[in-house]
């Protein structure tokens, strides 16, 4: 099943526009036991997916499957650290370029995410070995 949804083009650059029947605009609360409330987090982190996401899903009827079924488990965590630490890289160099863009100078950061971004790296390369 694909999902389709209507997106208003504005004329301007970036994402466009979702029209109103598609936005999030409706909160839905409810209530979990904990055993369930873990449930749910369990079965979110198999789909790769967050509990949001994963309950809109299965609301659609949409078949939710592990995008890593049938690999190695503990490659699949080391895969998903290393996903965690380049993210985590990424919004510290949008943040220094932030502040260099606003007339900054920052080379101790810069210096610092590149030794943390070549750490990460040589994780990668050790792993696929």
């Amino acid at each position: 099943m694909t999902e389709t949804t209507t997106k208003i083009r504005t004329g301007k650059g970036g994402r466009p526009r979702l029209s109103a029947e598609d936005k999030l605009s409706i909160q839905f609360n409810t209530r979990f036991s904990a055993r369930t409330h873990q449930n749910l987090i369990e079965k979110a982190d198999a789909a790769h997916m967050s509990e949001h996401d994963l309950v809109r899903a299965l609301i659609d009827g949409l078949e939710i499957r592990s995008p890593h079924r049938g690999s190695d488990p503990d490659l699949v965590e080391a895969v998903r650290g290393l996903q965690r630490e380049l993210n985590a890289i990424g919004s510290n160099i949008n943040q220094i370029a932030l502040a260099a863009n606003s007339g900054r100078d920052m080379p101790y950061y810069w210096r610092e995410i590149g030794d943390h971004l070549r750490s990460v790296l040589d994780s990668v390369l050790e792993r696929m070995d």
